[in-house]
């Protein structure tokens, strides 16, 4: 199952749940977090950041 949880300022968030035996758990895991990340990288989408806008007002006389 695949779900889009959130839109924020730097990009979709996914939800992806695939379906394993309690023994494959975490091979299922690591292996679709990596083959998503170089999928992605490779259809040419940026990575991820977080951006911070500061705004400072001048000092006061």
């Amino acid at each position: 199952m695949i779900e889009i949880v959130d839109a924020t300022p730097s990009g979709p968030v996914l939800a992806v749940r695939p379906f394993t035996a309690n023994a494959n758990y975490w091979a299922v895991f690591f292996a679709t977090s990596r083959a998503i990340r170089e999928e992605f990288s490779q259809a040419g989408y940026p990575t991820p950041a977080v951006h911070q806008i500061v705004h400072s007002a001048p000092k006061a006389a």
